[in-house]
């Protein structure tokens, strides 16, 4: 008889530990039901999030950079950069301009920035060579005075659109050449030296004719 109810005790707790292993599974499996559908909200969110940022990218380009290919020493230059945001409801952020010695330079350096909804709206950074004109520029347009040698180099423009950041950039090339009193003097040397070379065959083609009336008149006597 005790080895009866002892039997009955031990299963009556084996099934309530049945029980309370199968509630627990249930909860376990309630809580990554719950994890899973929390996670599928969130992946819906994210790609309606998307999809609104998809949908909000504008046509932004740059329609034209205007960057002189030659200018001479010492001038002042002015370099403009249109774009066209693509219409609707965008807005410019900002407008860069980065300056780099060639094509093989990777140090881009930004030298001046537009931004109509940050103040201050105008910045510029100071680099050798690139002397700008603060007052003067606005918007895509920045001038630059008193070029030189360190003024040639690659200018690149750079727009970026509010909200979604969108970024379009161009780069053209500029060339510093000498000044016009430079070129003058390298003209009148060039016409001094060719003045001199003529004299120098005259003299030579007269020394030579002279030798052979010498010649034939000593041939004669």
């Amino acid at each position: 008889m005790i080895k009866c109810d002892l039997f009955l005790i031990i299963m009556m707790m084996m099934a309530r530990k049945t029980i309370m292993i199968w509630k627990k599974c249930q909860q376990q499996q309630q809580i990554r039901h719950m994890m899973a559908m929390i996670s599928t909200i969130h992946l819906i969110i994210f790609s309606m999030n998307l999809i609104h940022s998809v949908q909000g990218l504008s046509d932004v380009r740059v329609v034209a950079l205007n960057v002189p290919s030659q200018v001479r020493k010492g001038s002042e230059v002015e370099l403009s950069c249109l774009y066209d945001l693509g219409g609707g409801n965008a807005s410019l952020y900002s407008l860069k301009w980065f300056y780099r010695a060639n094509d093989t330079d990777l140090d881009e350096q930004e030298f001046f920035r537009y931004t109509p909804t940050i103040k201050p709206y105008k910045q510029f950074f100071p680099l050798d060579g690139v002397n700008v004109n603060v007052n003067k520029s606005e918007g895509g347009r920045v001038v630059i005075t008193e070029t030189n040698k360190k003024t040639t180099g690659n200018y690149k423009c750079e727009i970026s659109v509010e909200g979604t950041f969108q970024t379009v950039a161009a780069e053209k090339s500029m060339i510093v050449m000498g000044n016009n009193s430079n070129a003058s003097n390298a003209t009148n040397r060039s016409m001094i030296m060719l003045i001199i070379l003529l004299w120098f065959l005259v003299l030579i083609s007269w020394r030579h004719h002279w030798h052979e009336d010498i010649i034939v008149d000593t041939w004669h006597l």
